[in-house]
């Protein structure tokens, strides 16, 4: 089954053709992998974090040097491109989608120093822009198609892949980098910590004992191409991108809706673009930040859209390992899903120990879980209502 346009016609194909990643665990797929098999988290506090759990790229300079978050993107794109093999020659026509929601904005603030040069200030100002930031990640890859940057809240990764597929499947671009890109900061820090949403003991996706999130950060990239292109060049097809789905609460600034309308409005949006039933859809890869209403409306959602199968489909979340990574941890989440249809098993939610008995979901727990063929939904939601769904087809 291939991408569908709003009116139910097949469009072209879109496939990803390489995956690069960097997560608190260290670079590539295969370390977070490991972790999230073995049941291992990378949230700890760390010192100017308090009051909260973080995971941090290792390796990497600190987060109080100016362009950390382009650092990241330009690493995991680069990684992205290798696996893909993408040629030289095609990059003038490649465009990149670039999700984030803080970006730069940490350093940006400083330009209110009144120590600082004009041309630093300047300087400073120019790198809070999202738009900046995808440019100069576009410049350093040498990538000359269309640009887009994007910032959907917690749903920005999601968006910026879902962009891209459409932008392949309308004909106006051969291939796309996409994915997000985030940094922990201060920034965000404060922010998260004055709303009540940091727990100290990590995160804890649909336990009982769930009492807020942990930040974490990185970055994923994907390229995707016109699949008849990556067949003729010979390329690694490591999976398609079939439906794109996003949906607003119009509710809250902050919260969720309640009853998880919005979330299952994209849900069966990026279904219907795919031209798939719910019924085969073998996982769900869910947003799952640990929070008791993030959760519960999550969870509603998906009785919402799976009904009476839900007790029985399998289930599983990345953040109790990562943290939530921001306009990165929807990329990253979408490639384990590609990765789990590739091995046919899905690893447990690391930090679930007693399920919440309230939630009608049944989470992989302490050991992986085998699925069968069909594909993947994966979910997203973001402060502000943004809601966001993909569904994700192994290769052929």
């Amino acid at each position: 089954m291939t991408l569908r346009d709003q009116r139910g016609a097949a469009v072209a194909p879109v496939a990803v053709t390489g995956v690069g990643m960097l997560t608190p665990f260290g670079e590539g797929l295969e370390p977070l992998w490991e972790a999230l098999f073995g049941d291992r988290t990378a949230l700890r506090e760390r010192p100017g974090f308090p009051g909260g759990a973080s995971g941090v790229v290792p390796g990497r300079e600190a987060w109080h040097r100016p362009g950390r978050v382009r650092r990241l993107a330009l690493d995991a794109g680069r990684q992205a491109l290798g696996e893909a093999r993408l040629p030289r020659e095609h990059l003038a026509r490649t465009g990149l989608c670039l999700g984030t929601i803080v970006g730069e904005a940490g350093h940006g603030l400083r330009c209110q120093d009144p120590g600082l040069s004009p041309a630093r200030r300047a300087a400073l100002r120019a790198a809070w822009s999202w738009g900046t930031l995808a440019r100069r990640v576009a410049r350093r890859l040498e990538l000359g198609g269309v640009v887009i940057p994007v910032s959907t809240a917690c749903a920005s990764g999601a968006d910026a892949l879902g962009l891209a597929a459409a932008e392949i499947a309308a004909g106006r671009a051969p291939a796309m980098v996409a994915g997000g890109t985030e940094a922990v900061t201060p920034f965000q820090w404060q922010g998260f910590r004055r709303l009540g949403a940091l727990d100290p003991g990590g995160v804890h996706p649909f336990d009982a004992r769930r009492a807020g999130t942990g930040l974490g950060e990185g970055a994923c990239f994907c390229v995707l191409e016109e699949e008849s292109q990556a067949r003729k060049r010979r390329a690694p097809i490591l999976g398609r991108v079939l439906g794109w789905g996003t949906a607003a609460d119009a509710l809250s600034l902050a919260a969720p809706d309640p009853a998880g309308r919005g979330l299952a409005r994209a849900a069966r949006a990026a279904l219907r673009q795919a031209g798939r039933s719910p019924e085969e859809v073998s996982f769900v890869v869910a947003h799952a930040t640990g929070t008791p209403t993030n959760d519960r409306s999550e969870a509603l959602a998906l009785r919402e859209v799976f009904g009476a199968r839900l007790p029985g489909l399998p289930v599983t979340a990345l953040k109790g390992a990562t943290g939530h990574c921001f306009g990165a941890s929807a990329a990253i989440e979408a490639a384990v899903a590609l990765a789990c249809l590739r091995h046919g098993s899905i690893p447990p939610v690391v930090g679930l120990r007693d399920l919440d008995p309230g939630l009608v979901v049944q989470p992989a727990r302490q050991r992986p879980r085998q699925v069968g063929p069909g594909v993947a939904l994966a979910l997203a939601s973001g402060l502000g209502g943004q809601n966001t769904a993909l569904v994700l087809g192994g290769a052929r």
